[in-house]
């Protein structure tokens, strides 16, 4: 069987979970993704072969991976939740872990995204200004790392040093660092991203800040995802208006 990645590095990311489901079922799973993602996917359960570009040899099915929750008749209390299903590289994991070990009581460290690409269709909603964060570098014993990729990465010239402390952006060349790196910090912030899907899917404490008109996946009026045991959601009242999805998250993290 052929699965085939989707547009988005999430989309990949949330079902990829399903090769080990369709395994289970006496399947051979081989995955058509991009490119930059070989080498996590290759370390999927259930995943045979791992491949970019065009497919080798005959195939008796193939299905678009966003496809197969209902080719297999998944229902909200059977969606396949055990993580990680993502592992990171184990070499670059011990290679952070020297890098961000404690001199003192530095307290959590958490990473943070805050916008996505700018070509996705509802990137305007799912996206925040790093200035609408800024309440959250107030907060005592956290330490920010920016996780942020592509051109909103440019705002943190203007932002609190809280933020700008830890800004390991320029090395992380792919997933494969990211997901290194991620596997390190004790939460991630972040808005409907790739990223937020990597951390879910590698085990990580994940909070989700969503838009008032977010993704169908994320269903309504809850707080967490049954995609993601560790993920929590803040959740816009107002299209929008992030004010009080921010101050929601900075009571949170006092009261922790």
């Amino acid at each position: 069987m052929l699965l085939v990645g989707e547009q988005g590095f999430g989309d990949h990311f949330q079902f990829l979970r399903y090769a080990r489901v369709l395994q289970e079922r006496g399947a051979t799973v081989d995955v058509c993704v991009r490119e930059p993602l070989l080498p996590l996917v290759e370390r999927v359960p259930g995943i045979h072969r791992a491949f970019s570009g065009k497919p080798e040899g005959e195939y008796d099915f193939w299905v678009p991976m966003m496809s197969v929750p209902s080719c297999v008749g998944t229902e909200l209390s059977t969606i396949p939740a055990d993580v990680p299903y993502l592992f990171a590289n184990e070499t670059k994991v011990k290679a952070w872990r020297k890098r961000l070990k404690p001199t003192g009581d530095t307290g959590r460290k958490v990473g943070l995204v805050w916008a996505g690409s700018p070509t996705f269709g509802n990137d305007r909603y799912r996206s925040m200004a790093l200035s609408d964060l800024h309440a959250l570098a107030g907060v005592a014993k956290v330490s920010w790392y920016a996780l942020q990729r592509g051109p909103a990465h440019a705002q943190l010239a203007d932002a609190p040093q809280a933020f700008r402390a830890h800004d390991l952006s320029d090395e992380l060349d792919d997933f494969e660092d990211t997901a290194a790196l991620v596997r390190n910090l004790d939460l991630v912030i972040a808005v409907d991203t790739g990223v937020a899907h990597l951390a879910a899917a590698l085990g990580k404490p994940v909070w989700l800040l969503l838009p008032a008109n977010s993704d169908w996946r994320w269903l309504e009026a809850r707080s967490d995802s049954p995609w993601y045991p560790g993920m929590r959601l803040f959740r816009q009242k107002v299209l929008g208006e992030w004010a009080d999805v921010v101050a929601e998250v900075v009571n949170e993290l006092q009261g922790r």
